[in-house]
């Protein structure tokens, strides 16, 4: 686990230009529809440590984002 953990604070720049960049062209390809692309890359920034929990919880506490 202490090899992961080190893997993604090294890399942490690139991993998030990376997630960037499969969200862009997740959006841009109309594949899925946006609300799963949205809620999997919230999802999968929360389970990497890019956003905290309360953050994550502000947001959602609002409906207007989910609506959206």
């Amino acid at each position: 686990m202490e090899l992961i953990s080190d893997f993604l604070t090294a890399h942490s720049a690139w991993i998030g230009l990376g997630l960037l960049v499969g969200l862009i062209t997740l959006f841009a390809l109309e594949k899925f529809p946006p609300v799963i692309v949205s809620v999997a890359s919230a999802a999968i920034m929360l389970v990497l440590g890019y956003l905290p929990c309360e953050d994550m919880e502000q947001v959602f506490a609002n409906p207007a984002p989910i609506r959206v």
